[in-house]
């Protein structure tokens, strides 16, 4: 795309597609949703049943190869022990994530390297299980690399969900620090809007929106991480890969719009201050134009003399 072409795109317009740009990121993340006849799954889910009703033997017949060593039977064995001894009431893919890699080398072509990660959420009468396996492809054939199973307190998305019992003083903190930037972002973006500056006010715009950094609460578990390098809509948000995965709240520093707020009323001035000297430009030579009119007069003179 030319960039010139570019320039001439009205403003809005720009400032939605770079902003809809910083905003859009490539991440992967779970598929609960997805197709439950898939062979991974399928196989996935038959391994942990015949787990949990002790079939171990023709459970390890799905185990990558590379993998079946004698102690394998007693891993086995502590898995199965861990399955309540009863039909569970319900199981739920709660994470499905499926990563294909292509490798290219020289002189031997493009190689696939296909790895899944599935969970399931396992509801008994009186207990909650999350099952969970890495698979892999072994010579055209879906193995288990991995599994593990571990009892939970109850379904995820209770566990997950977004409330204010049991909250410590970390949360709030951090959830009021979140609102405040939001609202001093937005207060700066109307500002802006309403200031008088006669060039570049849409970068002030998309410089303002944006927050720098970040800090990141799980809103489960009280954890916070942190980035340096990182920019964020609005300085807040809120994240969660799906509905049984983790709230997180995410915050960053309003560097556009402290820096915008500040100088504002120096940009207002500088901005006053070329406006009148485009303004000035923009008049005619006094001086120009008496020399003009007089070589106008002239050029008469000349005429009218021939004339006579």
């Amino acid at each position: 795309m030319d960039f010139q072409r570019c320039t001439t795109m009205p403003k809005l317009t720009f400032i939605g597609i770079l902003l809809a740009i910083l905003t859009f990121g490539c991440h992967q993340s779970t598929s609960p949703d997805s197709d439950p006849t898939a062979p991974h799954l399928v196989l996935a889910k038959e391994f942990f049943e015949l787990v949990r009703t002790r079939n171990l033997d023709y459970a390890q017949t799905s185990i990558n190869p590379a993998l079946v060593k004698p102690e394998l039977q007693q891993t086995l064995q502590q898995l199965a022990a861990l399955f309540p001894q009863e039909v569970p009431r319900d199981v739920k893919t709660i994470g499905n994530l499926v990563d294909v890699h292509y490798d290219t080398v020289a002189g031997r072509g493009t190689t696939e390297t296909w790895r899944a990660h599935v969970t399931f959420q396992y509801e008994f009468q009186n207990a909650w299980l999350l099952a969970g396996a890495t698979l892999s492809k072994q010579a055209g054939a879906i193995v288990i690399d991995a599994a593990q199973v571990d009892p939970i307190a109850g379904p995820l998305d209770k566990i997950n969900s977004f409330s204010f019992q049991h909250k410590s003083l970390t949360h709030y903190a951090v959830l009021a620090a979140a609102c405040v930037i939001a609202v001093f972002i937005l207060a700066a973006l109307v500002t802006c809007l309403r200031t008088p500056l006669r060039k570049r006010k849409w970068l002030w715009l998309i410089f303002i929106a944006l927050g720098v950094g970040q800090i990141a609460l799980n809103w489960t578990t009280g954890d916070i991480s942190w980035k340096l390098v990182n920019l964020q809509l609005f300085g807040t948000g809120f994240l969660q890969a799906s509905p049984y995965a983790a709230v997180y709240l995410v915050t960053s520093f309003p560097l556009g719009a402290l820096i915008f707020l500040v100088r504002r009323n120096r940009l207002i001035s500088h901005s006053a201050a070329n406006g009148g000297a485009d303004q000035t430009r923009s008049r005619s030579d006094p001086g120009r134009d008496a020399a003009a009119g007089e070589g106008v007069s002239a050029q008469t003179l000349a005429v009218n003399s021939r004339d006579q």
